[in-house]
């Protein structure tokens, strides 16, 4: 999950956390843009084992 958010999509460690529980990832941290938020969730339901995923990373232009 970690090594495809930074090699895909040059998210690093500070900007998302990744966390399974139960097969479900729940994301969170800030990124810059919409897309970078929604491909992030796409890529951690990409990952095999996962049940779901619940995307709280939140926009830097929200603050």
């Amino acid at each position: 999950m970690r090594s495809r958010l930074e090699s895909e999509l040059e998210i690093t460690a500070p900007m998302v956390k990744a966390t399974v529980s139960n097969g479900i990832v729940t994301l969170r941290g800030e990124v810059n843009t919409e897309l970078e938020r929604a491909a992030a969730r796409v890529a951690a339901e990409s990952v095999r084992g996962v049940g779901g995923v619940l995307n709280k990373i939140t926009l830097a232009s929200a603050r």
